[in-house]
Order: C-alpha cells, then sequence, then structure tokens
C-alpha cells in the first residue's frame, strides 16, 4: 500500500498464473521416437556385422539399398498409421527389392499397375466407410 497525495493507493499484484506442466508427447511423436531409434540399432548392428564379416556383401547391398528405404519409409508411415501410403510404399520397395535383387521377373505393366488401381478403388471405398 502506498500513500500518494495523502489518499492510500493499493498496488494490485499481477495475477499470477498456475505452472501448466508440458503437453506428454502425442502418440505418433512417441511411436516416431520409437521406430527411429529402433531402426538405428538394427541399421548399426547389422552394418558393424558386415564390417566383421558375419553377413555378406551382398545381404549389406540388400539392406543399404534405395529399394529398402522405401520399405523403411512405408514401415514409417504404418507405424504412425498412415497406412495407405505406408502399405504402397512397402508394396513398392518390395517389388524393386525382388526384381533387382532376386532376378524375379514380375510383370509391372501387366499384373502391378492394375493392382494398384484396384487397391486404389478398395481403399476409396473403406476411406467413405470411416
Amino acid at each position: 500500500m502506498e500513500i500518494l497525495n495523502d489518499q492510500k493507493v493499493e498496488q494490485q499484484e499481477a495475477p499470477q498464473t498456475p505452472k501448466q506442466p508440458t503437453a506428454p508427447k502425442s502418440n505418433n511423436a512417441a511411436r516416431t521416437s520409437v521406430f527411429v531409434g529402433v531402426l538405428l540399432i538394427v541399421l548399426g548392428g547389422l552394418w558393424m556385422m558386415s564390417n566383421l564379416g558375419v553377413i555378406g556383401t551382398r545381404v549389406f547391398d540388400i539392406i543399404f539399398s534405395w529399394q529398402m528405404l522405401l520399405v523403411i519409409l512405408g514401415a514409417y508411415f504404418v507405424v504412425v498409421r498412415n497406412y495407405w501410403i505406408g502399405d504402397s510404399l512397402v508394396a513398392v520397395g518390395t517389388l524393386f527389392l525382388l526384381t533387382d535383387y532376386f532376378n524375379i521377373h514380375i510383370p509391372v505393366v501387366e499384373i502391378f499397375l492394375p493392382a494398384i488401381v484396384i487397391a486404389m478403388g478398395v481403399g476409396l471405398i473403406f476411406a467413405r466407410n470411416r
């Protein structure tokens, strides 16, 4: 309380807001952390096993390829529950892995592209019901 010109003036303190706890991580953020952590552990272990000669160079080339990157990205999208993109990336990455490394001929134009069109139709039907 202060006295100004013989008048009592009470100072009002600023209202104190209670400290709010920080928001917990969302489910997707927690899933992402776990996925990336497990991925780094697995990739580091495979890399070390390749350096020690436990796994061959062919397996190493398959694991550290752009096709496997598509599969891993697809798995990430499945983990964060974006199934449409995740399943598509896993399918495309697997297709390229099969054709490049295992010499399996898959007629892409005759089978795979029509299958994608069918899958898109099925996805649209089930997405409509959500």
